[in-house]
């Protein structure tokens, strides 16, 4: 059958060809009766039109017909262009030489993009998706309620606006203007990542812009505490708002981590038998602990214990107060005092990463002495970061003073 397959070849080979306008026009023979020819054009390699014609004099009437119309269309476009446009056009195509990119390729990335900002989503519709789907995921409460605050916040700012136009700019300049420690940035940074990945995920946008937002250098390791001073401060400050108050008193004397604070209920607390139980499900380390009710914290709760509900504040409030709590004690970035506080001749001081639950291991490992007991109610399985971060931080007179009523 080798003459059979080289007779289909010759039947198939090109009678006529034409190129126009970018176009190519083509006649070939054919073998699909009653079919003798067929006219096909192409642009850029690809089939655009075919026609299937009985005789060769129709195919060739067709394939005349089809040059006239790409020919005249060619004219009309190459008349519309000024020398202006070949001037930008040959600008252009030596900017994208330099990154190995041609116009065309420019172009089809601009108009993918206006095609999914046009049905993208807004950052508020892609924040409700995504926690429906972490709900769905079963992810934890403290993972849920960690993104609802965190991301809710992010959504107060672009909330309104269209998911491919939030920008990897638009995202560092807000996380720099937190005033948050590193370690809290980088937290909400983390949170923004997995919010834009579903976003690419569902074609909302082409890319995470948070990949090119670098995280913020953590400090290495390094312990500060609250002196007795700062302390006492806070404390007196926090007494103008009754409703932070136990909290910050709970974190200062039982070194409760935030996470588990935002979680604890007042039934939790027990005044009469002197503990604050931390639940499994509430701790870090899934498991449960006791920590003493010292007289000090003891004294600062009483008159705001309540029988049940959190400890701390719902929502936003919670943070909101805390933060201008902190801020009222002397605590905040420096060099963003307001013109009242500078003339108040307040001067401003970083707040120290985990000072509340640092200041109180540090005390307590000096007044107490018992590195076993502290690390019981940490939440710690031993001593050794007892001894590694927490050793001679306070003095013993200070931590007197620091575990002292009134």
């Amino acid at each position: 059958m080798p003459g059979s397959r080289s007779q289909n070849r010759k039947k198939r080979r090109p009678v006529k060809r034409e190129r126009l306008a970018g176009v190519t026009v083509t006649i070939q023979n054919c073998n699909r009766p009653p079919y003798k020819c067929a006219v096909v054009m192409r642009q850029d390699g690809e089939r655009i039109r075919e026609k299937y014609c009985r005789t060769k004099k129709e195919a060739e009437q067709v394939g005349q017909k089809w040059s006239i119309e790409a020919g005249n269309t060619g004219v009309e476009i190459a008349a519309s262009v000024s020398d202006s446009d070949k001037r930008l056009l040959q600008q252009w195509r030596e900017e994208l030489a330099v990154y190995g990119r041609t116009p065309a390729e420019a172009v089809a990335f601009y108009v993918a993009h206006l095609k999914r900002s046009r049905v993208s989503i807004t950052v508020d519709e892609l924040f409700r998706k995504v926690m429906a789907l972490k709900r769905k995921e079963r992810k934890s409460d403290r993972y849920l309620t960690d993104m609802q605050a965190r991301l809710g916040r992010f959504c107060r700012d672009f909330g309104e606006q269209v998911v491919a136009d939030v920008g990897a700019e638009d995202i560092s300049t807000w996380l720099h203007g937190l005033e948050a420690s590193p370690v809290t940035v980088n937290n909400y940074r983390r949170l923004i990542s997995v919010l834009f990945a579903h976003a690419v995920k569902i074609g909302a946008c082409d890319r995470n812009p948070i990949t090119a937002v670098d995280p913020i250098k953590e400090p290495a390791g390094e312990i500060g505490i609250l002196s007795v001073e700062e302390a006492r401060r806070l404390l007196g400050t926090a007494s103008d708002e009754p409703a932070i108050l136990p909290a910050i008193a709970i974190g200062l004397f039982a070194g409760v981590r935030d996470a588990e604070l935002k979680r604890l209920d007042w039934r939790e607390v027990d005044l009469d038998r002197g503990f604050i139980e931390i639940k499994a499900g509430n701790a870090k380390s899934a498991r449960r602990r006791l920590i003493t009710i010292q007289p000090v914290l003891k004294a600062w709760l009483e008159p705001l214990a309540q029988s049940s509900g959190p400890v701390w504040p719902s929502g936003e409030t919670g943070r909101n107060i805390h933060e201008a709590v902190r801020r009222q004690a002397g605590f905040g970035r420096p060099g963003s005092e307001t013109l009242a506080e500078l003339e108040a001749g307040m001067k401003l001081v970083p707040w120290p990463h985990n000072a509340l639950r640092h200041s109180f291991a540090s005390y307590h490992l000096a007044k107490f002495k018992n590195s076993d007991e502290l690390a019981l109610e940490m939440g710690h399985t031993g001593t050794a970061l007892i001894f590694q971060h927490y050793r001679e931080l306070a003095r013993p007179n200070d931590a007197d003073a620091f575990w002292r009523e009134g």
